[in-house]
C-alpha cells in the first residue's frame, strides 16, 4: 500500500501533470485519469504516436507514485523514444520533446526522470525550460543516481531532486544552490503486470513524490512563483552553505615591466618562455649568499638574450619597473634570519611597486594578508597571490560534473622534471596549429602565462580543501573551463605520482591522487628521469591507466642535464619505446616536443 507524502488537502479542479518516462503499462488502473502518447523524431521532425506502453517498468512506477499522491488530476504519460535515444543520446530527444510541449501543451507540473551530463554550449535546453517555466509550469527533474551533476535537474528554472543516506525517510533539506531538494532514500512498492509488486528506490521516484506534492500545493491555490518558498518552509533545513576559497583571484593584474627575486627553477621558466609573457622582465635578481649573482643567463638557457643575475642589494628601486615578482623565499629567509617577504612588501609600499607572490602560505609578522591588500589599494597598488579560482558549492555533500572535453594531464615520477615547462611548450605548439587550448595550471606562475585556470597545490601552496572537497573544487574548476568550449584542457601534477616505497611515508602523493580524481584525465604524458628504474616507471603507468579509463599516450625524458652524447640518448629512447610500447620524446629538444604536439593531435583525431 502506498502512503501519501505529506498532506494532500482538498483539490477542487482537474489539472494536468506530465510524466516524461518509459511509458505506462496498460494493465495499470489508477484512481486518476491517465492518458498518454509517444514522441518520436523522424527526419528531424517530432511525431506524436498514440501508443505509450511501458516495456521497462520505470515509467509505470513513477506514474503509480504520482497517481497515489494526487486526486482529481489528469496524468499525461509522454513516452521516451528509447531506440532514438540509444542512437542519438537523450539530449536531442529531450530538446525536441520539451520544445513540442512548450508549443503545443499546457501542464501544471512536468515530471522528468531522465537527463544528461554533457556540456551544452548554446544552453538550448535550458532556454526551453525557462520558456516553459515562464508559462507557469513547474518542472521537476531527478538527478543522476551516481552523483554526477545532470541536466535539466541543475537548471535554475527546474527543481532538481537528489537523495542522501544522511536523511531519514520522508525528510528533506532544501539547498539554495544547483541542487534544490535532497531527500532521504525511500523504497516504494508498486503494482506491475501479472498482479506482482516490485520494490523500487532512487532519485526518479523521489522526484515523483515531489512532483505530486508540488501539484497538490498548486491546487490548494498556491501560486507557481511561491512554490520554492513553500518547499523551503516545509524542509527540515535550508542548506545554503557555499564555501568559497579565500582568494583575490578575480583581481585583474596588470604588469608592464617587472623584476624577479630570487632566482630559482620557477623563475627560469619565465626566462625560457619570455616570448609568451604579455609583459617585460626588467631584470633577474638574487641574493649574493645564494651564489648565483653574476651568472650569465644565456649559458643557463641558450635560447635567450644575454642577461646576468643581479644582486638585490644593487637594485635601484626608483627604476622604471612597476611590479616585483617574488618567488619562494622561505629558504632565503632562514639563511638571512629575516622575513624576506615582509622586507620586500615594505619596499614595494615605499617605492610604489606592485607585488606578485608565489608563496600563498606566507607568514607576515606585522600584517595580515587582508591588511596588506588594503594598504596596497590605498596606495593605488595591488598585491596578489594566485589562489584557487573556484567557488566550491557543497550542495549537501557535493556533486561532480561529467567533463566531456579531452583532459590531458602531465604527470611525473618525481619533482624537477620539467612538467610545467612541458605544459607551456605544448600550449605554444598546439596554439600554433589552431588548437583551442585551456591550461589548468598548478604552479603560481601559471597566471603570469595567462593560463585559463589556476589551482596551485605544489610547493608552499595553501590548500583550503582536503579529501572529497578538494576533488570537488578541482572538478568544478575544470567544468568552468569546459564551458568555454576548448578543444583540449591541459593540466599537470606536482612532484611524483605514486610512492616509490613504503619508507617514503611523509611524501605520499595524496594531493596528487585527489587532483587526478577531480580532473579525471583521459590521457597522460608521463615525465621520467633517466635513472628511474624500469619497474617504477611501469608501476606509475599502470597506476595512471587504472584510476580511470585513461591512457598514457607518451613518455617525456628529462634529459636537460644529460651529456653522454646523442647516440646514447637515441639508444635510451628506443629502449623505453620497446619496454613500454609508448612513443618517447625529449624535454631538451624543441623539435622533439613539436613532434609530441603532433602526436597529441593525431591521437585525438
Amino acid at each position: 500500500m502506498l502512503a501519501a507524502f505529506g498532506d494532500i488537502g482538498e483539490i477542487c479542479m482537474d489539472k494536468r501533470i506530465a510524466v516524461l518516462d518509459t511509458g505506462c503499462h496498460p494493465e495499470y488502473e489508477g484512481k486518476n485519469t491517465i492518458s498518454g502518447y509517444s514522441l518520436t523524431i523522424r527526419n528531424g521532425c517530432v511525431k506524436r504516436l498514440s501508443s505509450y506502453d511501458d516495456q521497462v517498468g520505470h515509467g509505470t512506477a513513477v506514474t503509480c507514485i504520482i497517481d497515489h499522491l494526487v486526486n482529481n488530476s489528469h496524468i499525461v504519460v509522454i513516452k521516451i523514444d528509447e531506440p532514438y535515444c540509444k542512437k542519438h543520446g537523450i539530449f536531442k530527444w529531450l530538446l525536441a520533446a520539451l520544445d513540442y510541449i512548450c508549443e503545443n501543451e499546457k501542464f501544471d507540473v512536468i515530471n522528468i526522470s531522465v537527463g544528461y551530463s554533457e556540456n551544452d554550449p548554446q544552453n538550448s535546453l535550458e532556454k526551453i525550460c525557462n520558456r516553459i517555466n515562464e508559462k507557469g509550469t513547474i518542472i521537476v527533474s531527478a538527478y543522476d543516481n551516481n552523483g554526477v551533476i545532470s541536466y535539466p535537474a541543475a537548471f535554475q528554472s527546474v527543481i532538481g531532486v537528489d537523495s542522501s543516506l544522511l536523511l531519514g525517510t520522508g525528510k528533506y533539506v532544501y539547498v539554495d544552490e544547483i541542487v534544490n531538494i535532497v531527500a532521504g532514500i525511500k523504497k516504494w512498492s508498486f503494482p506491475g503486470c501479472c498482479n506482482k509488486y516490485s520494490r523500487v528506490s532512487g532519485n526518479s521516484f523521489l522526484a515523483a513524490e515531489f512532483s505530486a506534492r508540488i501539484y497538490n500545493w498548486l491546487f490548494q491555490g498556491i501560486e507557481p512563483a511561491m512554490i520554492r518558498n513553500v518547499l523551503k518552509n516545509s524542509a527540515q533545513r535550508i542548506f545554503n552553505e557555499t564555501e568559497k576559497s579565500v582568494h583575490n583571484g578575480e583581481r585583474k593584474i596588470q604588469i608592464k615591466k617587472a623584476i624577479t627575486y630570487p632566482y630559482n627553477k620557477e623563475i627560469s621558466v619565465l626566462l625560457r618562455f619570455q616570448d609568451q609573457l604579455n609583459f617585460d622582465i626588467y631584470g633577474y635578481y638574487d641574493h649574493p649568499l645564494l651564489g648565483k649573482v653574476g651568472a650569465e643567463l644565456e649559458r643557463l638557457r641558450q635560447d635567450v638574450n644575454s642577461h646576468k643575475i643581479q644582486s638585490i642589494k644593487e637594485l635601484n628601486w626608483n627604476d622604471e619597473f612597476d611590479t616585483v615578482i617574488l618567488s619562494h623565499v622561505d629558504m632565503l629567509s632562514r639563511i638571512l634570519q629575516i622575513n624576506v617577504a615582509e622586507q620586500i612588501v615594505e619596499s614595494c609600499l615605499r617605492y610604489k611597486k606592485n607585488l606578485f607572490l608565489f608563496d600563498e602560505d606566507i607568514c607576515f609578522e606585522k600584517y595580515s594578508y587582508a591588511e596588506l591588500v588594503e594598504l596596497f589599494e590605498q596606495n593605488g597598488l595591488w598585491i596578489h597571490r594566485p589562489q584557487k579560482r573556484t567557488a566550491l558549492d557543497l550542495q549537501w555533500g557535493g556533486k561532480l560534473y561529467d567533463i566531456h572535453c579531452p583532459v590531458l594531464c602531465i604527470a611525473g615520477t618525481d619533482s624537477r622534471q620539467g612538467k610545467f615547462t612541458l605544459q607551456v611548450t605544448l600550449r605554444k605548439f598546439l596554439k600554433k596549429r589552431n588548437i583551442k587550448v585551456s591550461n589548468f595550471g598548478t604552479e603560481p606562475s601559471s597566471e603570469l602565462f595567462g593560463f585559463e585556470g589556476v589551482y596551485t597545490f605544489g610547493y608552499n601552496a595553501y590548500m583550503p580543501y582536503e579529501g572529497w572537497k578538494n576533488i570537488l573544487a578541482v572538478n568544478h574548476a575544470l567544468h568552468q573551463l569546459e564551458t568555454e568550449s576548448p578543444d583540449i584542457i591541459i593540466t599537470g601534477l606536482q612532484s611524483r605520482t605514486i610512492v616509490p616505497d613504503i619508507a617514503a611515508f611523509k611524501s605520499y602523493p595524496i594531493k596528487q591522487q585527489e587532483f587526478i580524481s577531480g580532473c579525471s584525465p583521459d590521457t597522460y604524458i608521463l615525465c621520467i628521469n633517466m635513472d628511474d628504474s624500469l619497474i617504477y616507471i611501469r608501476r606509475t603507468i599502470k597506476y595512471l591507466e587504472s584510476v580511470f579509463p585513461s591512457k598514457v599516450i607518451a613518455l617525456c625524458m628529462n634529459d636537460i642535464m644529460y651529456s653522454k652524447g646523442r647516440l646514447s640518448l637515441l639508444i635510451i629512447q628506443c629502449m623505453y619505446m620497446l619496454k613500454f610500447g609508448k612513443k618517447v620524446f625529449r624535454l631538451s629538444s624543441g623539435k622533439s616536443l613539436d613532434r609530441l604536439s603532433k602526436h597529441i593531435i593525431h591521437y585525438y583525431k
